[in-house]
């Protein structure tokens, strides 16, 4: 980044210093929450496309809590107060290091997204996770710090330090050599800024052309388009942040070498600052399950603030009494005073069509229940069949421990595998969620198996193998798999539907030869 010049008024810095102030500390919560619950949810945390996300928020952290807290000291006043060189080092160090950190990675995350969504094949083994996944963000961390150790260290130059400007100047660096600065320029922001928009815009591209596989309605089909939708919003982010400055800068190169200087120099300089403070906002609205939480959460601060007043309601239900007239029995209606409480038959009638509607919605989804759980088997052991495996049987334990886990998924709107036990061993378990954004989700069996057993293109028979893009299939027609247990819930709100399948014996055993002896290929 570059700093900012001398003009500067007491005004410009006080709005600037209380617009920064007042965001940091929300952003700091945003960041420390969506951190929070990656971390400790299994599946987001072992999400590869999540890796670099988590990186990113990490790096726009410390950013706001180290170098946009002294640029805070800094606005106050308009001079550096702690006014030695050595401090001046660390902040220029901490604020490229923290910057070319943050262009590297989203630019590696543009890239990486078209192989997670269109060829995630290629990450199936740990060696490739290592090499094509995690070295590029190890290079994207570590490169910047040996970079710029170099040049704001021990470069050859002789750095001045005006402690009246932001970061106390710029380094002498990008003064007194322009091939090292015009590198700097262009490998850490001009191309970086370039690659985001190409790959993201080539992404939004291949989605529209792939919209029907992509938009389908299985769960790995829904977790594509999520990847896609998490990584163009914070791409869009970077690119308004980072847009301004650069076309300012293109247009002083190529036409006007005073264009907007000051302008660049008092606003556009603090547009990264923005970047790092409304990202972990952009992640937390781009993670479906931490959005469920949160408005679970509005939900229940709102029901507690609301207020009952049943004891003052006006109840317009007319009163019956029975009156004897010449020994016959007449029922006489007659007017109700206010606040009065409805006679005992009145309410025995409600109580009776309650429970009797009560009693058929229960039988009804008993019923549903039953018929959905058959068909699941009967697809189950359709599949099964294909591969020489032997018809899966039900247990109605393994139905009771499938049930509580997905009546407890849409109780919390997590999708996380459970652990679950059955006689001393751990289950076989396949998850599926689907989401409507407005109406009832339909519940549909077939498209619960047919999504896992879909995973059946990214797996080799001929190097049989574990692997987490196609673990539900495999585990579907492991043929030593003999029971199996359903479990289905909606959300309060119906529009999501979770189904959790426990089996027992357990499949996708890494054993030497379990694959080859339990997954066999198809006969038709």
């Amino acid at each position: 980044m570059s700093s900012t010049s001398i003009y500067e008024t007491s005004l410009t810095r006080s709005i600037k210093f209380w617009i920064l102030l007042i965001l940091q500390t929300p952003s700091i919560f945003c960041s420390i929450f969506v951190l929070h619950h990656m971390f400790i949810s299994r599946t987001q945390r072992h999400l590869l496309a999540n890796h670099v996300v988590i990186v990113m928020l990490i790096v726009c952290f410390l950013s706001v809590i180290t170098d946009l807290s002294i640029t805070l000291n800094f606005l106050q006043d308009g001079i550096v107060h702690v006014s030695s060189s050595s401090f001046c080092y660390f902040w220029m160090y901490i604020d490229y290091v923290l910057y070319a950190n943050g262009m590297l990675l989203m630019t590696w995350a543009s890239i990486e997204r078209h192989i997670l969504v269109f060829a995630s094949q290629y990450f199936r083994l740990s060696r490739q996770k290592f090499y094509g996944h995690y070295i590029p963000i190890i290079i994207c961390l570590v490169y910047p710090f040996i970079f710029y150790i170099y040049t704001i260290f021990f470069y050859p130059c002789d750095q001045i330090f005006d402690y009246q400007q932001v970061l106390c100047g710029s380094p002498c660096f990008k003064r007194t050599t322009f091939l090292l600065n015009a590198y700097d320029m262009f490998i850490h922001s001009v191309l970086p800024c370039i690659i985001i928009v190409a790959f993201s815009f080539a992404l939004l591209i291949r989605v529209v052309r792939h919209k029907r596989r992509i938009q389908g309605q299985t769960f790995s089909r829904r977790k594509q388009r999520r990847m896609v939708v998490q990584l163009l919003s914070i791409a869009c982010l970077y690119i308004i942040m980072n847009a301004p400055p650069f076309i300012v800068i293109g247009i002083q190169v190529f036409l006007s070498k005073t264009f907007a200087a000051t302008e660049r120099n008092l606003y556009l300089f603090y547009l990264y600052y923005f970047l790092t403070l409304f990202l972990p906002f952009v992640c937390l609205g781009s993670v479906r399950h931490l959005r469920s939480k949160i408005v679970s959460l509005l939900r229940t601060m709102k029901c507690h603030c609301l207020v009952r007043s049943s004891r003052v309601a006006v109840i317009h239900v007319d009163r019956l009494s029975i009156q004897d007239h010449d020994n016959d029995k007449k029922v006489v209606r007659k007017g109700r005073h206010r606040y009065e409480r409805p006679s005992k038959l009145h309410a025995d009638l409600a109580l009776k069509h309650s429970r009797k509607h009560e009693h058929h919605q229960a039988e009804s989804r008993k019923i549903t229940y039953s018929k959905f759980v058959s068909n699941m088997v009967q697809l189950h052991n359709y599949y099964r069949a294909r591969h020489s495996a032997s018809p899966l049987t039900i247990s109605q334990r393994l139905n009771y421990i499938a049930q509580q886990y997905a009546e407890y998924l849409a109780a919390t709107s997590k999708f996380e595998h459970s652990g679950n036990r059955f006689e001393n061993e751990s289950l076989g378990e396949n998850l599926y969620m689907q989401w409507i954004s407005h109406g009832k989700v339909p519940v549909s069996a077939r498209e619960a198996t047919k999504s896992w057993y879909d995973e059946i293109e990214l797996y080799s028979f001929k190097r049989p193998y574990y692997s987490e893009e196609t673990g539900h299939f495999t585990q579907m027609v492991w043929k030593s798999t003999q029971k199996i247990g359903i479990g289905v819930a909606l959300s309060a709100d119906e529009r999501e539907v979770y189904i959790v399948a426990n089996y027992y014996p357990a499949g996708n055993i890494i054993n030497p030869g379990y694959f080859e002896k339990n997954v066999l290929p198809a006969k038709y």
